[in-house]
């Protein structure tokens, strides 16, 4: 008997309860960079209006999170990052990137 039974739970919305691990969540990355250079890694299927045309998008595969999808991304374009609506967790605002100086970089002039 699984736990959904055991505790007597039902689903309210008529969804099957299935003993099968819930599938890994699919990326793809837009194959055309955004105005700053950035490639936006989208979950595939969001229900957001955000997805790039299906010719536009790049398969990154099934991954357990985004940050490993925006790896893989990074890996065929340099330069990736979440999208804002659809990949929230691995997206870093560009405010808060140009904000970032690298260590030991001159920040006024002398």
């Amino acid at each position: 008997m699984d736990l959904a039974a055991r505790i007597g739970w039902t689903p309210s919305d008529g969804v099957p309860i299935s003993s099968e691990e819930p599938a890994m969540p699919h990326y793809i990355v837009d194959r055309n960079a955004q105005a700053n250079g950035d490639h936006e890694v989208h979950l595939s299927g969001s229900v957001w209006s955000c997805l790039p045309a299906e010719a536009d998008q790049r398969e990154l595969g099934s991954h357990d999170g985004c940050a490993s999808a925006l790896r893989i991304a990074r890996l065929f374009y340099g330069k990736a990052n979440g999208c804002a609506r659809c990949a929230v967790s691995c997206h870093v605002p560009s405010d808060a990137v140009s904000s970032l100086a690298a260590p030991g970089a001159a920040v006024g002039s002398a």
